[in-house]
């Protein structure tokens, strides 16, 4: 019985950060979208709490180019990085945190997010 109440109390759990993820990225993507001038770096802040900056960004590119070339080319060139970025940070976080201490992940993780 014990194991299920466990089992609950952290699906629980990952459905309240769920909801505050998809809450924070809801309400920044309807800030760009019906106010993007008002508060530009509020909604970007919403955006990022939420974790949908990445797909932001591609949907914006073809808004930012004029030629379908230029278009290819900056999307070729930013989705790669992208991807690596995505890849390297939990494997740079799995070092730091083995081989050295987890607190050092904060040094690098709070300026970076600000």
């Amino acid at each position: 019985m014990d194991q299920k109440v466990r089992r609950r109390a952290h699906h629980r759990a990952d459905h309240h950060l769920l909801g505050h993820r998809v809450g924070f990225g809801g309400a920044g993507y309807l800030g760009v979208v019906f106010a993007p001038t008002t508060a530009p770096i509020f909604w970007c802040v919403l955006l990022g709490l939420g974790g949908w900056c990445f797909p932001l960004a591609l949907a914006l590119i073809p808004a930012r180019t004029r030629t379908v070339i230029v278009t290819a080319r900056l999307s070729g060139f930013v989705q790669p990085v992208g991807y690596i970025l995505a890849a390297a940070g939990p494997l740079l976080g799995g070092f730091i945190t083995t081989y050295l201490h987890w607190r050092l992940i904060f040094f690098i993780n709070v300026p970076v997010g600000i």
